[in-house]
């Protein structure tokens, strides 16, 4: 049986109006939401979507997620790059009306976005991890946010207490980006008060390039060969019919070679290096980088997905799972080899769909997919 999302959001908008207007407080009840999600965490590399690669996704709490709420088939960004993408989440408005466009636009601290409002009905609210929108977080009680893009390692994070101050008082946090947010999120939820419903937003660098993860997961797929998308060698305007290049995987396999080459001097560090290609032919070469990529695109997703258990474990121990409104999702899709890309920016489905899995027993029925836009 399908549901229809639309209900589901007027069915949490009646629950809110009740409680408002009803003295038995506890008849009403207002659900705690935790909104998590990752960066470029493409449908792909998800498993629960089907494709190549749903043999070989380590996903055990996404599935356990799938399994006990309802998956989105069709939810789709609109502008498929971080900031613009992270803006309209967050807003509920095109980039033509909240003003971020680009990756080098802000998001204004007095825009009207869903923690202020959540704020405004009694939530706690804090976002910790991945932010990239330049200005200081609004309508938050509390944020713990990465500086910039955020690096995988040792990550660098502001609080209200020092955003404002010289990069040398910033904090940094020793261990693996993705589990130091776990840990800062569930610290969070520790401290706050257990009778008010909160709002917490736990965003993860990963699985952003250089799609690093924790030494855990160094082995993992070592010695397998992973399947390849039908349309990985998409080459030319000859076989695709395409004019415009677009981001190949010959220029990753680019870049891994300059940062083989002088590890110090390039923008970030990929994992598993060095790494060439030099001497084999197109068809090789482009197998070899889609091996790397697609690899440690998958590592990088199993700490995610170890991560997203350590939250639900947390819940579950505390008692709040049945009353908490648990989404993970990712800003946007991502290009793992189909048509010859990595990457996203361009308008096909691989870049514009976003992966969307909500959990809430008391409205939302469990094992289904929704294929409404």
């Amino acid at each position: 049986m399908r549901i229809n999302m639309l209900k589901i959001v007027m069915s949490l908008a009646t629950l809110f109006f009740l409680f408002s207007c009803n003295t038995k407080q506890e008849e009403f009840k207002k659900p705690n939401i935790l909104f998590i999600m990752s960066d470029d965490h493409t449908s792909q590399a998800w498993g629960i979507y089907g494709g190549v690669l749903k043999d070989y996704v380590q996903n055990p709490n996404i599935s356990r997620l799938a399994d006990e709420g309802m998956v989105l088939n069709n939810a789709f960004c609109t502008n498929s790059i971080c900031v613009p993408s992270r803006a309209a989440i967050l807003t509920g408005q095109y980039s033509n009306r909240n003003g971020v466009y680009t990756l080098s636009d802000a998001l204004s601290p007095d825009s009207l976005n869903i923690a202020k409002v959540l704020q405004n009905n009694g939530y706690q609210t804090a976002i910790i991890g991945k932010w990239h929108l330049k200005e200081e977080p609004s309508g938050f009680d509390y944020y713990n946010v990465l500086h910039d893009q955020g690096r995988y390692w040792d990550p660098i994070l502001r609080t209200a207490n020092n955003f404002h101050k010289n990069p040398e008082e910033w904090d940094v946090h020793k261990g693996f980006s993705t589990d130091v947010i776990t840990d800062l999120s569930i610290k969070w939820m520790e401290t706050i008060d257990k009778k008010k419903p909160f709002m917490l937003m736990t965003h993860f660098k990963a699985t952003h390039e250089p799609f690093d993860y924790p030494e855990r997961y160094n082995d993992l797929y070592k010695g397998i060969e992973i399947p390849e998308p039908a349309s990985l060698f998409d080459f030319s305007p000859e076989t695709t019919g395409r004019s415009f290049i677009g981001q190949k995987l010959e220029n990753l396999g680019w870049f891994y070679e300059q940062a083989s080459n002088d590890p110090d001097k390039w923008w970030c560090k990929y994992p598993g290096l060095p790494f060439y290609t030099k001497g084999l032919d197109s068809i090789n070469a482009r197998k070899q980088i889609y091996q790397k990529f697609i690899k440690d695109f998958m590592r990088s997703g199993a700490a995610i997905d170890d991560n997203i258990g350590k939250l639900l474990d947390y819940l579950e121990e505390l008692g709040l799972a049945e009353n908490t409104v648990i989404i993970y999702t990712a800003d946007q899709g991502y290009f793992l080899g189909e048509h010859g890309f990595f990457d996203k920016r361009l308008i096909y489905e691989e870049s514009l769909r976003m992966p969307f899995v909500i959990r809430y027993p008391k409205e939302i029925a469990t094992g289904k997919y929704n294929d409404d836009i």
